[in-house]
């Protein structure tokens, strides 16, 4: 009967380190499974008995977590803020780092909900994370010696929300903690100093206006979106959407946008032509102009960010430790 479970924890587990697969394929992964040969328990399984594995998976890792984040001598937090693409809500995902005999260490504790401490402004920021470990509800509270104590230092990005003098973030957890170092992201400032350096290409700026002017028309434009969608299929092309190239990710997005922009650049081409010859479109007509002798700037662009992409990403390749490095928040 053990064996049984531990096999359909393990299933579960596998889907909850896949967050982008759903629940329902549970059941055929439990039939798969069953194919091969496996024990396994006598029931019918859903996207429901799923989610009841993965939550206790995830209450295990929980207890793991804490149990390591209580024997530390000391942690840092590490905080980024982000907004939901469907809601629109304002996230502050906040990971532990620390160490775990001897090897450094990272544990996601919580993903925020910012509307439930007032807003995404640096007080609200700060309430939160001290909720992770103040508040009697949480699973990482902390005694008030432990957290005031063992937290040496705190990274977040460079916003003023985080950097302020005397509001900010980290400034208030400075405030009880005078030994406490604060940390601009490495991978942000990396990201930053890359995009200076690329702001001193000319064409580069060229083409970064070219990509946002048609990313906007095309969002703009029904019409002039359903053109190019009819071009790729008459083509036979698999159709890009062109993304939105802001963020922090500087490399990252721009990689993105120009991949997508070159895959589909003949139906592109065709598209604005059968757009201007049925209207007067001032917009469309200059960029259909500059779309030609701008396709090979922008390959060798692409040749170059991809480079530095590969460099940006060396900095992100998390270390060969215990599996604590791995965890996620699963709810």
């Amino acid at each position: 009967m053990q064996n049984s479970y531990r096999n359909l924890i393990k299933i579960a587990y596998e889907m909850a380190c896949h967050p982008t697969m759903p629940h329902a394929h549970f059941s055929v992964l439990v039939r798969c499974a069953k194919i091969t040969g496996a024990s396994l328990i006598k029931r019918n399984e859903n996207g429901h008995t799923c989610r009841e594995m993965i939550k206790c998976c995830a209450d295990s890792v929980r207890e793991k977590c804490f149990e390591n984040l209580q024997r530390c001598n000391f942690f840092s937090i590490l905080s980024d803020g982000s907004q939901t693409r469907k809601t629109g809500k304002e996230k502050e995902l906040v990971l532990v780092r620390t160490d775990n005999n001897g090897v450094p260490i990272y544990m996601v504790t919580e993903l925020l909900d910012m509307s439930l401490f007032g807003g995404s402004n640096s007080n609200s920021v700060a309430i939160g994370i001290n909720s992770i470990f103040e508040s009697d509800k949480s699973l990482f509270k902390l005694s008030t010696e432990d957290y005031t104590n063992k937290v040496v230092c705190a990274t977040a990005d460079g916003a003023s929300v985080n950097f302020g003098i005397h509001k900010g973030v980290l400034s208030q957890l400075q405030q009880n903690r005078p030994w406490l170092i604060k940390i601009h992201c490495i991978n942000h400032r990396i990201e930053l100093a890359v995009k200076d350096a690329f702001k001193e290409i000319p064409d580069f700026i060229k083409i970064d206006d070219f990509y946002i002017a048609n990313y906007y028309l095309l969002r703009n434009s029904g019409k002039l979106k359903a053109e190019v969608e009819a071009a790729s299929k008459c083509l036979g092309l698999t159709h890009y959407n062109l993304p939105k190239i802001t963020g922090t990710r500087f490399v990252g997005h721009r990689r993105r946008g120009v991949l997508n922009l070159l895959e589909t650049w003949p139906a592109f081409i065709m598209a604005y032509q059968n757009y201007v010859s049925e209207q007067t479109n001032t917009k469309a007509v200059a960029k259909h102009k500059v779309i030609d002798p701008i396709y090979w700037i922008i390959e060798d662009l692409e040749s170059g960010v991809q480079e530095i992409n590969d460099i940006c990403n060396h900095f992100e390749v998390p270390l060969k430790n215990t599996g604590f490095s791995k965890t996620c928040h699963i709810k």
